[in-house]
């Protein structure tokens, strides 16, 4: 997934995310409330794990688990804006405002997605119409 991601809207300059896992990021006491998270001292991307998709049940066509794979790639999408901001070391690393925007447009027109805006950066690409429709 990272190396489509990276190839198609980075146009290759990130490294490899050193590892992709599923945590307990929402809920609980110690939840960070956030539905992915990149850790820059790792180098990794830890994803919900209400996101953890089946890949026997996509491939026996499930809509729901084929929802879940569609969050995690964008989820994934975002993390790597985070990623590229801390390894081109841009302005304002790991937030939200114009480096991660300056990085995202281009890769949203590469990926053919919605660009983010000021108002839209933190919860880019969109998920919530996914959560809705399939209740993840």
């Amino acid at each position: 997934m990272c190396n489509d991601i990276n190839e198609q809207g980075f146009v290759p300059r990130l490294s490899r995310p050193a590892d992709i896992d599923w945590h307990a990021l929402t809920g609980g006491e110690d939840s960070l409330g956030a539905f992915a998270v990149y850790l820059r001292f790792t180098r990794g991307i830890a994803i919900d794990e209400r996101f953890r998709f089946s890949p026997d049940a996509m491939r026996a066509g499930d809509a729901r688990e084929e929802a879940k794979l569609e969050v995690a790639y964008r989820l994934v999408v975002h993390e790597m804006v985070h990623q590229d901001q801390y390894e081109l070391k841009a302005n304002g690393r790991g937030g939200h405002g114009a480096s991660f925007i300056e990085i995202a447009t281009p890769v949203a027109d590469a990926l053919r997605m919605p660009a983010p805006t000021a108002d839209t950066a933190k919860k880019w690409p969109d998920v919530s119409g996914l959560i809705a429709a399939f209740k993840l």
